[in-house]
């Protein structure tokens, strides 16, 4: 839950010692967003550092990822989700976007020789095509219906 997570995260070891590897599998919440700062980057990464993030892209502050990069305070970043820049998401929407998917290849932290980037394939399970099918039929009946998907992601607010 939520809660937990939460607390998780506040535990001493997150707020005191550096890792060597750190995997980010989370959900993405108002807690959670942004988790991997400047300051997250400081304090918990160095040299030979691996951060990975298969879960959501915006747990990830793609600048400070560049910075730690850059000046060898991270050794290494794999990805199977795209970070929009922060920039272009603080302080200017009520709710922060979506990542886009797939990332730009020329973009720095594309381009990045210690960066890995990876198809977004987590839905490749037992019963996963079949759930996307039967999900996929039902937005085309209720369109048919002119009715709206029941999952719809991109609608303009």
């Amino acid at each position: 839950t939520e809660a937990l997570q939460t607390e998780a995260l506040q535990t001493e070891a997150l707020q005191t010692e550096a890792f060597d590897v750190v995997i980010l599998a989370c959900l993405l919440t108002r807690e959670t967003w942004g988790l991997v700062d400047a300051a997250f980057c400081g304090k918990h990464l160095h040299s030979e550092s691996v951060l990975v993030n298969v879960g959501r892209g915006p747990l990830v502050k793609r600048s400070a990822v560049v910075a730690a990069l850059d000046r060898d305070a991270l050794g290494f970043f794999a990805s199977d989700v795209g970070i929009l820049d922060d920039d272009a998401r603080e302080g200017r929407r009520k709710s922060p976007p979506r990542p886009s998917e797939p990332w730009d290849p020329e973009d720095a932290l594309s381009r990045h020789p210690r960066a890995y980037f990876t198809p977004h394939v987590g839905g490749y399970a037992d019963g996963a095509y079949e759930f996307m099918s039967s999900a996929i039929a039902d937005a085309v009946a209720r369109i048919a219906r002119g009715e709206p998907p029941a999952v719809w992601l991109n609608q303009k607010n």
